[in-house]
């Protein structure tokens, strides 16, 4: 009970800093336009998930940083 309870918490957390994080996003593409993320694009990521240890957690890496 308590591992599901920290489960439902920890993803409500993450829902919540991803929904901050996008909206965060498009201040800054408006403000200042989409040529400062063009270039991020080509670098890596700070960090990466390893796929063999998450692969949920990798792909939604992945689908976060094409955004």
């Amino acid at each position: 009970m308590k591992q599901e309870v920290l489960k439902d918490s920890f993803k409500a957390s993450v829902d919540s800093l991803t929904k901050r994080v996008r909206k965060q996003k498009e201040i800054i593409t408006s403000s200042y336009g989409p040529i400062v993320l063009d270039a991020k694009r080509a670098e890596k990521p700070i960090f990466e998930i390893n796929p063999e240890l998450d692969p949920d957690g990798a792909n939604f890496m992945k689908q976060m940083i094409k955004i």
